[in-house]
């Protein structure tokens, strides 16, 4: 029955894994694709463990692997994120494990890699189909445990059991053919039975406990939403926002005092505009002018045919200051790549990638990112930073159809607030004749001690939203604020757009820079003054969140794996996950011009910035080919250590009796313990009874592990000294 349970083993085990990769396939960041590992893995299974059995250097060799990968484990981190880098280590462990002999711990190690591959899965929204894949793994890991725990007890058994010494003409042969009584019916009955129970009580389990999912094997749309940049602002979505503290920008200011920005509360990273407004949602849409006073719109029209697609500029603007910001991006939002206003000049500073930055269509100074692969990007921005001047503002005309195209006016002042709303924005702005003076009032309005921001909402109706904020609720978070600003303006007629985007950063005196988190993520108000230009407005207050106990470790960690990323990116590699052979040569000129002495390194360029980082890699290169090869040597030279006390003292009088035969002229080179048996009935002057029980003694203790004692060892070597055999 050994074989037939060993065969249930191996088949529940596979399952169980492929159950892993099944449940992981059905996220759609993997997709089917990922099966393909556990099916190569399969089939080289068999290989790998034959090989493991017989070429101990392939051992040594997968070990050396292993040290390797988690020498580098942090950096996989840094490059696909935690939790890609956990399934990646997950998907390595069960790798080695299936390609190598199996202990008991080994399949124990297997089982809990594909538990921790469907927890994974489960987390990451995947569809309905999970419920299958988790009846399946379910089954399988039944079988898995209940057919281990019956395979070791028949190894242990069998361990047990004393080998005899049989002439070679008189063995019986194994039989060829398992005719026996199959695997057991009453077992295989008894564990079906418990596994559809366990399935039902599972689906009982499910359907009964609070969650936020709903139906069988379903997930509905959550209540939730995360902070972060969408493509389109739906007030009707999630009822409650949850921050999320992870860096999403690195910001360097090279040109100001110390680096930092003198103007922190004008730190707005816009990213895209939302001008359409319907049905309490904002989103995209092209206008016929930029409406900056800065020239026409062939400023805006991007050359297919320029030089460098990477570098990216339009006409300035006479006597405007020039703020240059450095930023490295983790990944940059579809929308457009994070700027502050006016844009002027964008450069990339990714290296050895083909990229494409352009102007929207929109003509609003949204910067498009067109990238294979990967959205990281390094890039140096040149922004227009301009004031604007009280007066001129409420001097600027308010003729608007005669300033812009029509259809943009009507884009830019739709609303569809109740006429109730309306009237409170007429009182809001009565005696006011300028559209500064209005936008300022409904600010101070909306930004007043009547008005609560919160991420957390009440239950608002579908219809109305807006309305309900302004004159029900109040309160909400920075899309409503925004959008109840932008609908008051409009209905006052004055153009009015939404802009989303990053508001703030967090400074850091160490980096002398700026970290932008998610939950950083923002709306705001844009208001076109005519021969001025778009005018920021901003009525939510500031929600100024310091993190405490875990969150502060979590924003921490998120932080400094950013500043990991950013150097690893632009240091090491080109942001396409391949080496650059231009930068490891320079770091390896500069190592050898500082191991010589030398001042500057390759092409004379002073190296001052991470120069140990080719050292490290070496180091930690040495580190791993060092501790695979010391480990080969230490199983060497402990090789004979294997042996429990026993069993060394089983083979200290095999040795010793192998002596005495071979000093009575008996030949012992390669010879069997039956055929040492023979020589000793051979040799009459010699006892043959007392080796004979000698070599009985080493089978038992040496290959069935019985005990030798002491007493007994001491006993046998002293009758052994009484053979002392002469040569005739």
């Amino acid at each position: 029955m050994g074989s037939r349970v060993y065969t249930v083993l191996r088949l529940s085990t596979s399952l169980l894994v492929l159950s892993g990769y099944l449940a992981l396939s059905v996220v759609d960041r993997y997709g089917p694709l990922f099966l393909l590992l556990p099916l190569m893995l399969f089939a080289v299974t068999p290989l790998g463990e034959w090989i493991d059995a017989r070429f101990p250097a392939y051992r040594v060799l997968s070990r050396a692997a292993s040290i390797a990968y988690f020498c580098f484990l942090p950096m996989t981190i840094i490059i696909f994120g935690l939790m890609d880098a956990v399934l990646l280590l997950v998907a390595f462990i069960q790798a080695y494990t299936l390609l190598h002999r199996k202990k008991e711990r080994n399949y124990q190690h297997l089982f809990l890699m594909s538990f921790f591959m469907l927890l994974a899965a489960c987390v990451q929204a995947p569809n309905p189909a999970i419920g299958p894949i988790m009846a399946l793994f379910l089954l399988s890991a039944i079988w898995a445990f209940l057919s281990l725990r019956l395979y070791i007890e028949s190894i242990q058994e069998q361990a047990t059991l004393t080998p005899d010494i049989v002439p070679l003409h008189q063995r019986v042969p194994l039989p060829t053919d398992n005719t026996g009584e199959p695997f057991n019916f009453g077992l295989f009955f008894t564990v079906s039975s418990l596994s559809v129970v366990a399935i039902l009580l599972t689906i009982v389990t499910f359907l009964f406990t609070p969650r936020i999912e709903a139906g069988f094997l379903g997930r509905r749309q959550a209540e939730t939403a995360k902070t972060g940049i969408s493509e389109t602002v739906d007030l009707t979505g999630g009822t409650t926002i949850t921050e999320d503290p992870t860096p999403v920008m690195h910001v360097e200011f090279p040109d100001e005092p110390n680096g930092q920005y003198g103007h922190e509360e004008a730190l707005y990273w816009r990213v895209t505009t939302l001008p359409f407004f319907q049905h309490n949602s904002w989103s995209r849409a092209p206008l016929h002018n930029h409406l900056e006073p800065i020239g026409g719109t062939r400023a805006f029209l991007d050359n297919a045919e320029r030089e460098n697609p990477t570098d990216l500029s339009r006409a300035p603007r006479q006597g405007a200051r020039v703020v240059r910001q450095r930023i490295y991006m983790d990944r940059v939002p579809e929308q457009g790549v994070p700027c502050l206003d006016l844009v002027r000049r964008v450069r990339a500073e990714n290296k050895g990638e083909r990229l494409r930055l352009s102007w929207d269509r929109n003509l609003d100074f949204t910067v498009e990112l067109r990238k294979q692969g990967d959205r990281r990007l390094a890039y140096e921005v040149e922004s227009e930073a301009r004031v604007f001047n009280a007066e001129a503002l409420r001097a600027a005309r308010n003729d608007y159809t005669f300033l812009m195209h029509p259809d943009d006016y009507r884009l830019l002042t739709h609303q569809e607030l109740l006429s109730r709303t309306v009237t409170l924005t007429e009182e809001l702005t009565s005696g006011l004749d300028n559209a500064y003076d209005k936008a300022l009032a409904i600010q101070a309005y909306l930004s007043g001690p009547d008005f609560l921001y919160s991420l957390h909402l009440p239950p608002m109706p579908p219809e109305f939203l807006i309305d309900t904020f302004i004159n029900v609720a109040k309160i909400g978070h920075c899309e409503f604020y925004a959008s109840a600003m932008a609908l008051m303006l409009r209905s006052q007629g004055i153009p009015t757009r939404l802009v989303s985007g990053y508001r703030g950063g967090e400074w850091d005196d160490s980096d002398e820079a700026y970290t932008v988190r998610e939950s950083m993520a923002h709306v705001w108000v844009e208001v076109w003054f005519p021969g001025e230009g778009w005018m920021v407005f901003d009525p939510s207050p500031r929600n100024e969140v310091n993190p405490e106990g875990l969150d502060a470790f979590r924003a921490m960690v998120s932080k400094n794996l950013l500043r990991a990323r950013m150097f690893w990116y632009q240091e090491v590699i080109g942001f396409q996950g391949r080496i650059q052979l231009g930068v490891l040569r320079e770091r390896s000129m500069a190592l050898v011009s500082a191991l010589r002495g030398d001042a500057t390194a390759a092409g004379g360029t002073k190296r001052t910035r991470h120069p140990f980082m080719v050292p490290i890699m070496l180091v930690m290169t040495a580190a791993a080919t060092w501790f695979a090869f010391r480990g080969k040597a230490r199983r060497r030279g402990r090789k004979h250590l294997k042996l429990s006390p026993d069993q060394l003292r089983a083979v200290r009088l095999y040795e010793r009796l192998r002596r005495v035969l071979a000093r009575s002229g008996a030949e012992c080179g390669g010879r069997t313990a039956e055929e040492l048996a023979e020589a000793l009935r051979e040799r009459p002057w010699i006892d043959a009874p007392t080796g004979t029980e000698i070599l009985t003694r080493y089978n038992e203790v040496r290959f069935g592990g019985r005990p030798l004692p002491q007493e007994q060892f001491t006993a046998l070597m002293r009758r052994m000294r009484a053979l002392k055999p002469r040569r005739k």
